[in-house]
């Protein structure tokens, strides 16, 4: 059973979804990428290694949300936290993309990953608190952007013209191509309206 929302690359010849198939299921959904030139169907995600503060755990249940880069070699998904995996030199490993300033896991859900075309910058959305050095007590979704040549950490970019933390949600992060802009949907808080 494969999920109903696949991504495709720029070419259109590799694709990744979500769902259960073929000699890999397991009663959870996993990630796939399956190329239409090989007819080649690989797991992205499942019982595999990942690399969160130089420890490596095992990480099980269910993923979803594939997005992958213009070439097919990286693939991000949600698996509460977010991870991204390249296909193509880390068989074994998917490393952690939501992790906090110290290396930890996020202490929140984050999914709805968003990667650039070289796969080098994935946005997501999360929960957490401790992603950022930034002040973030909204309690609530804010949109982060993790640049994997800027350094291991996060940046939350649902601030305000003063660099402060949105005061409601912000979710559904889309990248551009480069990975330089990121939109995302903000709901403002609406104060004075009567409840319900």
């Amino acid at each position: 059973v494969m999920s109903p929302s696949p991504t495709l690359t720029s070419s259109g010849v590799i694709f990744a979804s979500a769902g259960e198939i073929g000699d890999y299921p397991g009663g959870t959904e996993n990630v796939y990428t399956r190329s239409l030139v090989t007819n080649t169907t690989t797991l992205v995600s499942g019982a595999r290694n990942t690399i969160s503060g130089g420890v490596s755990n095992v990480i099980i249940g269910s993923f979803r949300d594939p997005a992958i880069s213009a070439d097919g070699n990286m693939v991000a998904f949600d698996g509460g936290q977010v991870f991204v995996r390249d296909v193509r030199t880390s068989p074994n490993f998917a490393q952690l993309v939501s992790r906090g300033v110290n290396g930890q896991l996020g202490n929140g859900a984050s999914s709805r990953p968003s990667i650039s075309n070289d796969g080098s910058v994935v946005a997501y959305q999360s929960s957490a608190t401790n992603l950022s050095s930034l002040s973030d007590a909204n309690g609530t979704f804010d949109v982060f952007v993790r640049n994997f040549n800027a350094g291991p950490t996060s940046a939350l970019v649902s601030v305000d013209a003063a660099g402060a933390a949105g005061n409601a949600a912000s979710t559904l992060p889309v990248l551009s191509a480069d990975g330089t802009f990121v939109a995302f949907e903000y709901t403002p808080c609406r104060s004075g309206l009567p409840s319900g």
